[in-house]
């Protein structure tokens, strides 16, 4: 890890004032502070001063790049579950790849050209037995085409490790629906969760919301989404009192403290997925 500036200097300092050919030569104990025996703009002390500077962003670049390294090695590693991940988002819709390669020839492509082509925009990949699942979607999050599935799941026949099993989960959003409790203020909200400033109701947008805002493939979590309902300006608490999730046209099951969308995503469908039942909160006063 970089070291400071004070850090270095101080190494330095320390060393030269334990120096007897400098003790000698300047005229002080060896051992003596470096501080109280040179004035900050004294031109040891400036020089000190430029060299543990230089150095401590030498060491600071030095830091990064080891970073960058990892990180590149960590995306590059065949049979790691990234590598799949960064295939899936590196695959271009159209465009053949190098013969015997796994990459394409971009010369005299604009970005443009590039990112249209590069359709699948979230991606995440996940092993269950023995078998790499990799999740995709567009950019909205939403299902491919067919063609574009087509198309992907031919590319990973190419890029894929042999012997490897791999399947493309390429669905619609799961759907979510709940039943919540609200306990509200009667000064921001009214009897149906309107408020009184913006005219919305706060609390279902949120949800949606919070929903929509969830990483691909992160998992949905009640906790996290009671904390940014009672966030809410007039929500003093809020409940759920059911939450479940229905998978590629399943049953809905019930969701419990946390669950990861199949598809990589979910969605309220339809207003009746989300029955908000709002209650006055009411002090109690001696």
């Amino acid at each position: 890890m970089a070291r400071t500036v004070a850090e270095i200097k101080k190494t330095m300092t320390d060393e030269f004032m334990n120096s007897t050919v400098m003790a000698t030569k300047y005229g002080f104990t060896v051992g003596d502070s470096f501080d109280n025996t040179f004035s900050k703009v004294s031109i040891e002390g400036i020089w000190f001063y430029v060299v543990a500077f230089a150095m401590a962003v030498f060491e600071k670049l030095f830091d990064n790049h080891k970073a960058e390294v990892a990180e590149l090695i960590a995306a590059e590693r065949p049979h790691t579950l990234i590598w799949y991940k960064n295939k899936a988002l590196a695959y271009m819709h159209g465009y053949e790849l190098v013969a015997d390669a796994d990459y394409y020839d971009i010369a005299g492509l604009t970005d443009a050209q590039i990112s249209t082509a590069k359709v699948v925009k979230n991606a995440s990949a996940v092993e269950k037995a023995n078998v790499v699942y990799v999740k995709v979607a567009s950019a909205e999050p939403a299902k491919l085409t067919g063609d574009q599935e087509a198309g992907l799941t031919a590319y990973f026949k190419e890029v894929k490790d042999a012997g490897v099993k791999l399947q493309i989960v390429n669905r619609d959003a799961d759907h979510y629906r709940a039943v919540i409790e609200v306990y509200y203020d009667p000064m921001v909200l009214n009897s149906n969760g309107i408020n009184a400033v913006t005219g919305n109701e706060s609390v279902r947008d949120a949800v949606k919301s919070f929903i929509a805002s969830l990483p691909f493939n992160g998992q949905f979590r009640h906790d996290s989404l009671r904390t940014a309902l009672n966030a809410l300006d007039g929500v003093v608490m809020a409940e759920l009192k059911a939450s479940q999730i229905s998978t590629n046209g399943l049953a809905y099951s019930d969701i419990d403290a946390y669950v990861t969308p199949d598809s990589g995503y979910m969605k309220v469908y339809e207003e009746a997925d989300l029955t908000i039942n709002y209650k006055v909160y009411e002090t109690v006063s001696d």
